[in-house]
This record gives structure tokens, C-alpha cells and sequence, in this order.
């Protein structure tokens, strides 16, 4: 099968992430893939330009969250892209950024998929709105008269967590988990020798909607009855730390390369996932594909992928923090069979092909249909 995939970029960003992983997935059970990346294609011409410029507007005016504006032509025609490459289905990622124009939608002659890192456009200009606004300001008239009117979508939606397809107000939408880069020298993990170890990452690290400012009670509490604890903080302002008790040593580190995932993850024993709005985070399932269990915010998207075996789900920032901690202290008491279930997990649940074959029978569940 012939899938042409369609993204924002490939290079950089969490959902750049996903879409690279779900392109080795489908390529792993199969199929042939053409990859086409926004950023790529108009870095040297004129809508490079315009892009440029429709982005200052948009984080001046209404915020980095904010995709609102189109003042030209889509970086690719999808009319034109099809009828060059001759594909069986479109596969879409991140297209915002005026990445395709989706009146043209309606006029594409392959069934269309999209799978959803966000909410954006469906619940708005936000890409983090879980309902669309009540009143809507001037990001979202100029993204009803410049980008998306419900005039066209895709035939299909594709979700990799249920919390993200229960607030979709579009449809149909299946949930397809994110596959993973399996690891093949990962093995299980003892339980730590002496102080116990945590990790958190994000870029910035006190990007608001990741929650660092959570971890420290719960973690002040849970020194409080299992003794020194290291918190590992990866990104970017790591270097401000953390209000802590005795009981926490805080270790910064910066971002990282791609290169240095394998000694980032085994600088900790445990990964930490506060996040309220997070989909599916990348180094959730990364940290799986290591053995590292994982500890991630309750009612989220993290739900779809952490599971009692390997993982704890704990209420960071509504629950009490006698509860967070105790739940992480379960986790600690079981750690080996934890790290042994969170990598037969990944291997089994996670792997690429899997993934890829998941994807690939709701292609053919779409081209089987009589008519779109």
C-alpha cells in the first residue's frame, strides 16, 4: 500500500516524534511511504515567507498556542500532491501552519486519514482547547475565515489515546496507540541501590502545561518514608531547580539529542508524567521501551498506555499528596516485576509493526468503502 504522509515537520517537537514513529511503523508491516515535510519544502521560497509571517502575528497577537491565520496558498496542494505521487490513502499529521488548505479536502481522490496530536482545528484555534469556545475572540474568526470552516475534514480521525478521541467533536475517530523504537540491548532493572531516582523531562522545563511544580510536595512526602531521592530534571531551565525538602537532591541536566537517549534513561530509576493535557507523550513510551516504569497524571491521555504491572496513574494536582506519594511507594515496592512489565509491554503492545498493521486495517477498512 502506497501511503503518502503529510506533516508540519519531521524534524522537530513532540508530534514530529509520533508521525516519524508512525512512519517507521507503517513502513515496518509494509508499506511504502512518501514523506513530505512542510518545513522542508518551503524553507527557500516565498510561502517560507508568508509562513514566517502568519507565525509572528499569531504569537504576538494571541500566543505560541495559537494557529489562527492563512494569508496565501497551503504550503502543499493536496489536489496537486496526489496526482504526482499517485497514492492509496493520505496520511496526515500536524498540519497546522497552513501545511494544506483544508477546503481541498473535499476534492482529494484517496481516502484522507489524520491522526490528532492536539485538538487543533476541530476545537478551535487553541491547540490545547478540550471543548470549543463558548465565545470565540479574533483567533477564532480569522481561523473560521482563513483556515477551517468545516467545510472539509478527513475520512477518518486517528487518536493515540482515549482521553484525546472523547473530546474530538469530529468523526469517525479509532484509537491507535503510538508505536515506539524498540531498544534492543534494553534489559529489566533491579531495584535501586541506594538513593532512588526519578526523572522528568520537558523543554522548557517549566513549560506550564507539564506540571514540574507538582512533583515537589509529593516527592518531600515520599522522602519522608523511604529516605533520599533524586530528582533528574531534563530541559531546558533545568538549572533553576526545584523548591524541595532535605530529602530531594535535585540534578540538572539540559535538553538532549536523540543520540543521548539511552544514557539520559538510565540516569533514573523512575519517570514522571504530571502533565494535565498530555496526549501521549513520547517519553512515556520511550521510558517503556527502556524497563523504566512510569508515574503519570490520572485523566489524561497517559491512561491509554500506563497499567498497573509497570506503572502507577496518581492525581498530582487535585489529590492529596499522601495519595500521590503512596501510590508511588506501591510502585517502588514492586519495582523489578514493574521494569520486567513495562518492557514486555513495549515490545509487545508498542512494537511498529503492530502498530503499523493497526493503521494499516483501517486503510483498507476506508478503501473498501463503497463510496466517501
Amino acid at each position: 500500500m502506497k501511503v503518502l504522509a503529510i506533516a508540519k515537520t519531521l524534524a522537530k517537537g513532540g508530534a514530529a516524534t509520533g508521525a516519524r514513529n508512525t512512519i517507521k511503523a507503517l513502513e515496518a508491516a509494509g508499506a511504502e511511504v512518501i514523506q513530505l515535510d512542510g518545513f522542508s519544502a518551503q524553507a527557500a521560497g516565498t510561502r517560507g515567507f508568508v509562513r514566517t509571517a502568519e507565525r509572528i502575528y499569531e504569537r504576538i497577537a494571541h500566543g505560541a498556542d495559537v494557529h489562527c491565520l492563512k494569508l496565501g496558498p497551503p504550503t502543499f496542494d493536496l489536489r496537486d500532491v496526489c496526482r504526482d505521487h499517485r497514492p492509496d490513502i493520505v496520511q496526515l499529521f500536524d498540519i497546522s501552519g497552513n501545511t494544506i488548505a483544508f477546503d481541498h479536502l473535499k476534492d482529494t481522490p484517496v481516502p484522507v486519514v489524520q491522526r490528532m496530536s492536539d485538538f487543533w482545528p476541530y476545537n478551535g484555534a487553541h491547540h490545547y482547547s478540550e471543548k470549543p469556545p463558548a465565545r470565540g475572540g479574533l483567533e477564532e474568526l480569522l481561523l473560521r475565515r482563513t483556515i477551517y470552516s468545516a467545510q472539509g475534514q478527513p475520512d477518518l480521525f486517528v487518536a493515540p489515546s482515549r482521553w484525546l478521541a472523547k473530546r474530538l467533536p469530529v468523526t469517525p475517530t479509532r484509537v491507535i496507540r503510538n508505536a515506539v523504537e524498540q531498544q534492543p540491548g534494553a534489559a529489566k532493572r533491579l531495584g535501586p541501590a541506594q538513593a532512588l531516582r526519578f526523572g522528568f523531562i520537558a523543554n522548557p522545563i517549566d513549560d506550564p502545561r507539564k506540571g514540574v511544580a507538582a512533583l515537589g510536595p509529593v516527592l518531600d512526602t515520599l522522602g519522608e518514608t523511604i529516605g533520599p531521592i533524586e530528582l533528574h530534571l531534563f530541559g531546558s531551565g533545568s538549572e533553576r531547580g526545584l523548591p524541595t525538602g532535605p530529602a530531594v537532591t535535585i540534578c540538572s541536566h539540559s535538553a538532549f539529542r536523540k543520540e543521548e537517549i539511552e544514557s539520559v534513561y538510565a540516569r533514573f530509576d523512575i519517570l514522571l508524567c504530571p502533565s494535565l493535557q498530555d496526549n501521549s507523550p513520547n517519553v512515556l513510551t520511550e521510558a517503556l521501551s527502556f524497563a523504566v516504569p512510569v508515574v503519570a497524571q490520572s485523566g489524561t491521555g497517559m491512561d491509554t498506555y500506563i497499567e498497573g504491572e509497570f506503572g502507577a496513574l496518581v492525581d498530582f494536582r487535585c489529590g492529596s499528596v499522601e495519595d500521590a506519594a503512596l501510590g508511588i511507594a506501591q510502585l517502588v515496592s514492586r519495582y523489578n516485576s514493574a521494569s520486567a512489565a513495562a518492557l514486555k509491554y513495549a515490545r509487545e503492545c508498542l512494537a511498529p509493526q503492530r502498530i503499523g498493521n493497526e493503521y494499516l486495517a483501517a486503510y483498507t477498512e476506508l478503501l473498501e468503502t463503497p463510496a466517501r
